[in-house]
């Protein structure tokens, strides 16, 4: 028995874990890319990448990464961490609901944003070793998204187009949105 509790561990630490956090960074990524093919704005490119370019500047003039900024984490109590983390996986996705609903230009683009950054942390934290410590956070992100997956569904991309401009004129049935569903799921 002690044999087998110990390959079990040592598959949910060394392999699951992983797995799940590559899982997610992936599903951000996909995520992104759906949205920035689907508007074909330079905007949505834009708001991917500008996450990823701070990072870098991050990285490179960070001179401690034992005293870096995730590390404010590492001092709050499990439960807060867990908490935290579930109020922002379900935030970001309802976030996502209402920007990808919206008739906005811009709703599209700042999602992709709150994604990106979203991945550029996860990013961050493997390469300052800092995974650890946010383990909890990211338990209570997953399980947070999932529940609001579970309860409202994923953020669905409503055919997008550009704003109408004031002198155009649509029939009530141009009018309503249509939903389609990501590929993704």
């Amino acid at each position: 028995m002690e044999l087998i509790s110990t390959i079990l561990r040592w598959i949910f630490t060394y392999l699951l874990y992983p797995a799940i956090i590559i899982g997610i960074f992936w599903f951000i990524v996909i995520e992104i890319a759906d949205i920035i093919l689907k508007t074909h704005s330079s905007r949505a490119a834009t708001a991917a990448v500008l996450p990823v370019a701070g990072l870098v500047f991050l990285i490179v003039t960070e001179t401690k990464p034992e005293e870096s900024m995730a590390n404010i984490l590492v001092g709050f109590p499990g439960g807060m961490k867990f908490m935290l983390g579930a109020a922002i996986g379900a935030a970001l996705l309802e976030i996502g609901r209402y920007l990808l609903s919206s008739d906005s230009a811009v709703g599209p683009p700042v999602y992709v944003l709150f994604l990106s950054m979203t991945g550029v942390f996860i990013l961050y934290a493997v390469m300052s070793k800092l995974l650890v410590s946010i383990h909890i956070l990211l338990f209570g992100f997953v399980i947070g998204g999932g529940l609001q997956i579970i309860f409202r569904g994923p953020p669905t991309f409503l055919s997008y187009s550009q704003p109408r401009k004031a002198n155009e004129s649509t029939s009530a049935e141009a009018a309503k949105p249509t939903t389609k569903r990501s590929n993704f799921f």
